[in-house]
C-alpha cells in the first residue's frame, strides 16, 4: 500500500498524477501453461463451470472465447476429454488466452482454492471486495512494474525498476529497431 506518481514519462501517454493504493498481492511469475491446463481441467469436471464449451479449436464461456486451441502459437490442446500441454512447454507462460480467458481462469482458480470469485461472468465486472484472484488494476500494474520507485518525496521515478533505459540484458521484448530513445539494445 502507498502513494506513487503514475503516468507520463514524456511520451504523452497520460498526465502524471498521484495515486493512493491499498495493499495488494501479485504473482511474481507469469501464469504457466501447466497452471492454466490444470485449472481448466478442474473446471471442466465441475457441474458449475460457467457453461464451458470446448472444441478442437477453442474454449468459450457465455459466447466469449477464452483460449485459442488451434493457433500455431498456442501450447495447450484438447483431447476430447482433457486439456494437455505440449511437451516441454509446461513452464512457459500461457499464450493465446484472451482477457476473458484470464478472467475466467481467475474465477475458476479462486473456486478451486476455496476463495470467492471476483468476476461476474455475465457482465464481466469485478467485485474488488471478494477474496478471489483477479487481474491487477492499471495503477497496481504500474506500481509493481516500477519496482517500488514512487517518484514522491525525492525518490526516483524510473521508467523501469532498474532505471530509465532498457535493453535485452534486463527484459525479454521485441524491439524491431526500436523507436524508443531509451532503448540501448544493439539489435
Amino acid at each position: 500500500a502507498g502513494r506513487f506518481t503514475m503516468g507520463d514519462d514524456g511520451e504523452g501517454i497520460s498526465p502524471q498524477h498521484t495515486v493512493n493504493l491499498s495493499s495488494f498481492l501479485m504473482a511474481r511469475n507469469h501464469t504457466t501453461n501447466a497452471e492454466v491446463a490444470a485449472v481448466f481441467n478442474w473446471a471442466y469436471a465441475q457441474t458449475n463451470n460457467g457453461d464451458m464449451t470446448v472444441s478442437a479449436s477453442t474454449v468459450s464461456v457465455n459466447s466469449q472465447e477464452l483460449l485459442d486451441l488451434d493457433s500455431s502459437y498456442g501450447q495447450i490442446s484438447w483431447s476430447g476429454s482433457t486439456f494437455a500441454v505440449d511437451a516441454g512447454k509446461d513452464t512457459y507462460p500461457c499464450v493465446e488466452i484472451t482477457w476473458y480467458g484470464t478472467v475466467v481462469y481467475c474465477n475458476w482458480r479462486s473456486l478451486k482454492d476455496g476463495r470467492t470469485p471476483c468476476y461476474n461472468l455475465t457482465d464481466w465486472s469485478c467485485d474488488f471486495t471478494k477474496d478471489g484472484y483477479r487481474l491487477p488494476t492499471e495503477a497496481e500494474w504500474e506500481y509493481a512494474a516500477r519496482g517500488g520507485h514512487t517518484g514522491l518525496d525525492g525518490n526516483e521515478h524510473y521508467r523501469f525498476p532498474w532505471g530509465d533505459e532498457i535493453n535485452h540484458d534486463y527484459a525479454n521484448y521485441y524491439a524491431n529497431g526500436s523507436a524508443y530513445t531509451y532503448d540501448t539494445s544493439p539489435y
